[in-house]
């Protein structure tokens, strides 16, 4: 008996032809393993009990990073004699999933430290079972010839590990070894001399550029005080807080609490950064994450990573980008030091570190790139979207076949040259993965940058506005599959609203096509518009304006005049009923600070200040008829007495308002499953507050888990909206 079998999914580029080929062989099966464009196709001869056997291991025990999406199994006709992995036919179409970068694996990290085995010390050291994937692709389907490994001849050694299916790097397209691989290099210096002589200056308190698997790295020792605040200057980065890397689990506890969750996600695969809470032996130098308890930590993804931290002190791994800028790939580029530790392999796909934290015993993303894209989300099947997303933290999202893509976190779009990134990404997923949109999604607020650029960002002339606050609510409803109406709760610092202001702290009750706005913060102006999310003296100042309060803050009888000015005549002091600017002004009040370096600094520091024993501030939740406010302004006072209560009174109090909120609203509507999602829900404690009071009150919670609850997750949130409109399921 003869069959052909097509697997789709997540099957190339990770071991998954070698694997197939291994347990045909083990049923004594003969026949053939090839990719196509669009998965990989086997062809099994034998006995059809001996078939069948091998098809459900392979279904249900695929290699780690493998994703089987679907099994297609049909007569075939054809005697074979043998088994082979064959070369991938010319002319296949190009619709299958690459798997993204691997990070090393405990075997090749083995090797790489083994004096005696042949690739000791070699930095690009790798196997079906790890390395470079997305970063390096050009196109697929996914072969040697179509990764930029593919520039380097292979040895002998590596031609015959290559060809052997009883190796581990049979058909391991990014074999490589010191006699064939790339070349690492620091000026004059090649190989192991390179990363040595670049070891000697991070000890010497020099900062060196590293370039990594999606982009170059700025790197310093991380206990150095004065080389950590160079870096800092150098980028331009003010107080934001930067990751660390350690050579290993034992280094990482001692600077970080860490629990099963946080090792898991260290240790894994994807090796992403993780937000752990500082420990008390915690080390490093002061500026490494200032103004907060906690501290980005990952552990080295890459042989280079592992070869270079080796008996180093934990080391600050931050992009090589100017602040908001995009990440450098290409090393005759803007690299801001004259210490460079490049390498001759070029990254086709520039991509940042993903971020992730733990919430509830899971892994929740903060930033998703390396190592998570491009693995789709399942989403209703429809019309292919497009989604642009919204103006910061921005990604995109192709829609497709009961599949979204969400792209890496490419930034903020205001920035010209990450727009310009944006746009590349754009096109370059579009040729990869042969994206048609049929539609095109987009920000409703008509000055965001994709919104202005979407004729010329989309091949598709249908255009259907998303409400920034309506996709944060619709994104967790399809990341968790909810249909009908859900009560949402959108918190964060920004977004353009239905009646023209900005929002960012809505009551919604929403289905994936529509929504109602039912509750929302109580409204101030914001003087200055812009300027005051930095000086948040401005918010603290209108703050106590409104409530008629008197406070002493530190800004001269001018600014004062000018700023009431603004605020009374309504001039450049648009109104908000934003959570994350309402958290900056008690910020301000608790002495926090008064200005922040980098978006939610003073939250960050409100966060950190958190006391558990305070007892809860009052936001009452007033009823109008049609919608109910959250007011502030007896919590203001309660502040303005009781500075030093600030923290923990204002975290629970606002807490409170938001179950009290959904209560409210389960009481006209019935509803009892909320959403939760927005910036401010990065905050752990206020997530963890509300996620509890909410549960004990009966609801169904849910948030953001497989994307960022911040605006990363916002194209996906306008695919949902856009495919439920236009003919996918249609939920209301």
């Amino acid at each position: 008996m003869t069959k052909r079998i097509v697997f789709r999914g997540t099957v190339q580029g990770v071991g998954f032809r070698p694997f197939v080929w291994r347990v045909a062989d083990s049923f004594g099966l003969k026949g053939f393993v090839r990719n196509i464009g669009n998965g990989v196709e086997a062809v099994f001869c034998g006995e059809s009990s001996a078939i069948q056997n091998a098809i459900e291991m392979i279904r249900t025990s695929p290699p780690p990073q493998a994703i089987i999406e679907s099994v297609e199994v049909a007569d075939f006709e054809g005697d074979y004699k043998d088994l082979k992995i064959l070369e991938t036919p010319e002319g296949a179409p190009s619709s299958v999933l690459v798997p993204p970068d691997i990070g090393i694996c405990d075997d090749c990290r083995r090797e790489l430290l083994d004096p005696k085995d042949p690739r000791h010390l070699h930095p690009f050291i790798s196997c079906t079972n790890c390395g470079p994937r997305l970063s390096i692709i050009r196109r697929l389907p996914y072969d040697r010839h179509t990764i930029s490994q593919g520039d380097f001849d292979l040895c002998d050694r590596c031609r015959n590990e290559y060809v052997n299916p009883l190796d581990r790097r049979y058909h391991a397209q990014t074999i490589a070894c010191p006699d064939c691989g790339p070349t690492v290099f620091m000026g004059e210096l090649r190989g192991q001399e390179a990363i040595l002589g670049a070891k000697k200056s991070l000890l010497a308190g020099e900062i060196v550029a590293i370039k990594g698997i999606g982009g170059f790295h700025l790197a310093c020792i991380a206990t150095n005080e004065a080389s950590v605040n160079a870096l800092r200057m150098l980028k331009n980065r003010g107080n934001e807080p930067m990751a660390v890397m350690c050579f290993d689990i034992i280094q990482v506890r001692g600077q970080a609490e860490i629990g099963l969750c946080e090792e898991q996600s260290l240790s894994s695969w994807r090796k992403p950064v993780v937000l752990c809470k500082k420990s008390n032996n915690y080390s490093l130098a002061p500026s490494v994450a200032p103004g907060t308890d906690k501290i980005g930590i990952f552990l080295p993804y890459t042989p280079l990573h592992v070869l270079l931290l080796d008996g180093l002190p934990p080391v600050v791994l931050t992009s090589a980008n100017l602040h908001e800028e995009p990440i450098i790939a290409d090393g005759a580029k803007n690299i801001m030091v004259t210490k460079v530790l490049g390498n001759d392999r070029e990254i086709v796909v520039p991509i940042d570190d993903s971020v992730t934290r733990c919430f509830k015993g899971k892994q929740q993303l903060f930033r998703r790139a390396r190592g998570f894209v491009p693995e789709t989300l399942p989403i209703p099947k429809g019309p292919s979207i497009l989604a642009l997303g919204g103006q910061m933290k921005n990604t995109f999202t192709f829609a497709y076949d009961g599949k979204a893509m969400v792209s890496h976190h490419i930034g903020e779009m205001g920035n010209a040259a990450t727009f310009a990134r944006f746009a590349e990404s754009l096109c370059l997923f579009r040729e990869l993965f042969g994206f048609k949109e049929e539609y095109c999604a987009h920000d409703a607020h008509p000055s965001y940058t994709t919104t202005v650029h979407r004729k010329e960002l989309s091949r598709s002339d249908r255009f259907i506005p998303v409400f920034h606050h309506h996709a944060h609510i619709a994104s967790v409803m399809g990341e968790h599959g909810l249909d009908g109406r859900v009560i949402g709760v959108a918190a964060d610092g920004t977004g353009f609203g239905a009646d023209g202001t900005i929002w960012g702290f809505e009551f919604l009750v929403a289905s994936r096509s529509e929504f109602e706005r039912i509750g929302h913060l109580r409204t101030f102006p914001l003087p200055g518009g812009e300027i005051a999310i930095k000086d948040c003296r401005r918010i603290l100042f209108s703050l106590a304006r409104q409530a008629g309060s008197k406070i002493d803050l530190d800004i001269g009888p001018q600014e004062r005049e000018l700023w009431g000015a603004m605020i009374d005549k309504g001039i450049n002091a648009p109104a908000t009923s934003s959570l994350g600017r309402l958290f900056d002004g008690f910020a301000v009040l608790a002495g926090l600070g008064q200005k922040a370096t980098y978006e939610a600094e003073l939250a960050v520091a409100l966060e950190s200040a958190y006391d558990p024993g305070a007892r809860p501030f009052n936001f009452p939740v007033r009823d109008f008829g049609d919608h109910f406010e959250v007011d502030w302004t007896v919590a203001l006072k309660q502040g303005i007495e009781n500075p030093a209560s600030i923290s923990g009174g204002f975290h629970k109090g606002i807490s409170e308002a938001i179950v009290k909120g959904c209560l409210f609203a389960r009481q006209k509507t019935g509803l009892k499953r909320i959403c939760l999602s927005g910036g401010c829900f990065l905050n752990l404690i206020l997530l963890e507050l509300v996620f509890d009071a909410l549960s004990s009150e009966g609801f169904e919670v849910y948030t953001n888990i497989s994307l960022p609850p911040g605006d990363g997750c916002v194209s996906f949130g306008q695919a949902v909206v856009a495919l439920s409109r236009v003919g996918g399921m249609r939920c209301v």
